[in-house]
C-alpha cells in the first residue's frame, strides 16, 4: 500500500512538471494577455546565446503561466497585502498603478521622435490636411501624491520635448494639465481600475482639448456636451487582462451618436503590424454629418482600450482610427489610401520607446515633398504639371484588385527618379519602392480603373521635374488557374502534359502567341524536340490589346496546352521560359515555368 501511495504521488508531482510543457504556447506574435506584451520568439540554434534565450522563451510560453502568475498574486494580497504582478502595484491609500519604472531623461530618441512628428505635419499640410500631436500623461503624472512610498517621479523631460516640438511649429495638445485640474474634484483616473489609463470621464475632457484646437481649422467641430451621453456607473471586479479581485463604480459614457461600423470592409487588406493590430473606420451617420472632418487617427491604447473611440465618432464625417504604435511610421500608406481632411496622433506619456516607435526608422524617414509650390498657396497640383518637362510614354500600370483597397504598380521603375507620383483626376498620390524596387501605391478601390486617364509624375535626381501624360493600359494581376486542356495535372511549380488517345504521340513542346479574341493562332515563338529550356524573348509589333501565351505540347492528332491570357503592349518586350524535364511520345513533364513583363490575366471582361 505504501508503494503504491509512493507511485502516485511520484506521478502526479512528475505530472505536475511534465503538464505546462505539454501546453507550451508555440503560436507567432503571441501576446500575453497578463503583462500586456508580445511573448518571447524561439531564438534560432545559431544564436550565441542560444541557452539564455532558449530559457527566456520557455518562462514566457510555459502552459498554465497566466494563471500562476494571478494565483500567486492573490495568495500574496491575501496574506501579506502585497500586489505581485507583472504589470501592477499598489501605491498609497488602495490606489493601484501599473508598475513603477525609472524616471525618463530627455535624449536623442525624443529629439528624433519630435522630427518624425514635424515631418507628418509637414507632409499633412502639403496635400491640404491638418495635423495635431495630442500628448496624454501616465496616471503617475497625475496622482502623484498617491504613489508608492520613496516613488519620485521626474517628467521634465516632457517640458523639453514640448519646448522642441513647440520650436518645430508642431501643433501640440498636450492633456497633462486639463486632467491634472479636473483631477482635483473629479475622478479623471480610476482608483484601481484600468490602473494605467484614464477613464471615460478623462477621455471626455481631454478628447475635447482637441476639438477645441480643430474649431479653429473647422468651425463645424465644437466642443462635447455631456448632455449629448447617458452617463451610467459600471461596477468592475477585477484588475484588466488579470484575476485580481476589486470592486469599484466607474463612470461609462454611453454615446447618442449613430454610425457605421464598416471596419471589416477594410480590416483584412489594410496592413497593420502584427503586434499593434487595432483598427476600426466608422462613419458618422448623423444629419449634416457631412460638415464635419473626414479624420484618420493614429491613436494608442487610451482610445483602443474600452471602446473610447465613441468620444471621436461624433465630430468626425468619417473616422479611421489605426493603432500608432510603429504603424505611425507608415502614415504615408495609410494617408494615400484614406485622403483625410484632418490627421491625429495620439500618444500616451509610457510609450516613448523603441518597443512602440522604432528609432532607427524614426530617423530614416522621408516622405515624398508637396508637389505644389508651398511658398504660395494658391499653387495647384495641375500648374506643377503644366510647368514640368511633359512626354507620353505609353505605360503599363497593373491593379491587384482587393475588396476594399487596390495595389497599383507600374512596369517601370524610373531609377532617375527621386520621387514619383500619380496624379488623378487632379489628386496626386505617391508611389514608393518596395523591396524589389518596384513602384506601387495602395488606394481605395476603384480610385483608378481600367482605361483611366492619369499622370505619372517625376521628381528626378537632376532636379527636374516630368510630367508623362499617358492612357496607360490599367489590367488586374492574374488572380486564378491559367487555362489547361482535358489531360493536363499542375501541382506546385510541376505541369505533367498526357495523353490517351490511341496513335497520339507528343514531338515537341512550343511557346505559341494566339489572338486573345478570336481565338486564332498567330505564331510560335520558340520550340524544342528535347528535354532542356524553351524559353523566347518577343517584341510585340502588334496592336496593343488581349492575347494568350500557350505553353503547348504538340502532337499530330490532339495537342495539350497551357493558356496565359495576356494584355500586350505594342513595342514592349515580354519573356517566357520553362524547363522540359521529360518529352516522351505519351508523356511531357514541365517545371519553373516563368513569364515576365506583362501583368497576366484571368478574364478579359
Amino acid at each position: 500500500m505504501k508503494h503504491a501511495i509512493k507511485f502516485i504521488y511520484v506521478a502526479a508531482f512528475l505530472l505536475i512538471l511534465v503538464l505546462p510543457l505539454l501546453f507550451l504556447n508555440t503560436k507567432a506574435n503571441a501576446v500575453s494577455e497578463v503583462d500586456n506584451r508580445t511573448l518571447v520568439e524561439m531564438p534560432e540554434w545559431t544564436n550565441q546565446n542560444f541557452s539564455q534565450n532558449f530559457e527566456s522563451y520557455l518562462k514566457d510560453r510555459v502552459g498554465f503561466r497566466n494563471e500562476m502568475i494571478n494565483a500567486y498574486a492573490v495568495l500574496n494580497d491575501s496574506v501579506v497585502g502585497e500586489l505581485t504582478h507583472p504589470i501592477y502595484t499598489y501605491g498609497k491609500d488602495g490606489y493601484i498603478f501599473f508598475g513603477m519604472h525609472q524616471n525618463v531623461e530627455y535624449s536623442d530618441f525624443m529629439r528624433a521622435f519630435a522630427d518624425m512628428v514635424f515631418k507628418m505635419q509637414e507632409y499633412c499640410e502639403s496635400r491640404g490636411s491638418n495635423f495635431y500631436f495630442m500628448f496624454e500623461p501616465e496616471k503617475i503624472s497625475v496622482l502623484r501624491d498617491y504613489l508608492p512610498e520613496g516613488v519620485n517621479y521626474n517628467d521634465d523631460w516632457v517640458d523639453e520635448l514640448f519646448s522642441y516640438l513647440s520650436d518645430l511649429g508642431v501643433n501640440c495638445i498636450n492633456n497633462t494639465q486639463i486632467l491634472s485640474e479636473k483631477e482635483k474634484d473629479e475622478d479623471v483616473f480610476n482608483k484601481q481600475y484600468d490602473a494605467g489609463h484614464w477613464n471615460d470621464l478623462g477621455c471626455f475632457y481631454a478628447t475635447n482639448q482637441l476639438f477645441e484646437r480643430m474649431h479653429e481649422d473647422y468651425p463645424s467641430v465644437t466642443p462635447m456636451d455631456k448632455s449629448e451621453f447617458t452617463i451610467t456607473e459600471k461596477k468592475e471586479t477585477q484588475l484588466p487582462v488579470s484575476q485580481f479581485q476589486i470592486e469599484e463604480q466607474v463612470p461609462n459614457f454611453l454615446p447618442n451618436t449613430n454610425y457605421t461600423d464598416v471596419s471589416f470592409e477594410y480590416s483584412e487588406e489594410v496592413k497593420v503590424n502584427d503586434s499593434y493590430r487595432h483598427f476600426h473606420y466608422y462613419i458618422n451617420d448623423e444629419e449634416n454629418a457631412e460638415d464635419l472632418p473626414k479624420v484618420l487617427m493614429f491613436q494608442g491604447s487610451y482610445y483602443n482600450g474600452n471602446g473610447r473611440s465613441k468620444f471621436v465618432t461624433s465630430r468626425t464625417s468619417e473616422y479611421i482610427g489605426v493603432h500608432n504604435y510603429q504603424n505611425v511610421l507608415d502614415l504615408d500608406y495609410y494617408y494615400n489610401i484614406f485622403q483625410p481632411d484632418a490627421v491625429v496622433f495620439e500618444v500616451a506619456e509610457y510609450t516613448f520607446s523603441n518597443l512602440y516607435f522604432d528609432y532607427q526608422k524614426m530617423c530614416d524617414l522621408e516622405f515624398n515633398p508637396s508637389l505644389t509650390d508651398e511658398t504660395d498657396e494658391n499653387s495647384t497640383i495641375a500648374e506643377a504639371v503644366d510647368n514640368s518637362v511633359q512626354f507620353e510614354e505609353e505605360l503599363l500600370v497593373g491593379i491587384s484588385e482587393g475588396a476594399a483597397v487596390d495595389k497599383i504598380s507600374i512596369d517601370k521603375q524610373f531609377s532617375d527618379a527621386e520621387y514619383v507620383y500619380l496624379i488623378i483626376d487632379g489628386k496626386a498620390y505617391d508611389l514608393s519602392r518596395n523591396e524589389n524596387n518596384k513602384l506601387e501605391a495602395n488606394l481605395l478601390h476603384d480610385v483608378l480603373n481600367e482605361s483611366d486617364h492619369l499622370t505619372v509624375f517625376l521628381k528626378g535626381i537632376d532636379g527636374k521635374q516630368y510630367g508623362i501624360q499617358t492612357t496607360a493600359y490599367v489590367i488586374k494581376e492574374f488572380d486564378g488557374e491559367p487555362i489547361t486542356s482535358q489531360n493536363i495535372a499542375i501541382q506546385a511549380e510541376e505541369a505533367i502534359m498526357t495523353t490517351n488517345l490511341e496513335g497520339n504521340t507528343f514531338s515537341s513542346v512550343r511557346w505559341q502567341l494566339i489572338d486573345g479574341v478570336s481565338g486564332s493562332y498567330l505564331e510560335t515563338l520558340s520550340e524544342t524536340q528535347s528535354v532542356g529550356e524553351i524559353s523566347s524573348s518577343y517584341v510585340h509589333n502588334r496592336e496593343s490589346g488581349w492575347y494568350v501565351l500557350r505553353l503547348k505540347g504538340n502532337s499530330h492528332i490532339q495537342d495539350e496546352y497551357i493558356d496565359y491570357p495576356v494584355y500586350l503592349v505594342r513595342g514592349k518586350e515580354y519573356n517566357c521560359s520553362c524547363e522540359v524535364e521529360e518529352l516522351s511520345p505519351n508523356r511531357i513533364t514541365l517545371r519553373n515555368v516563368s513569364i515576365s513583363g506583362f501583368f497576366p490575366k484571368k478574364d478579359q471582361n
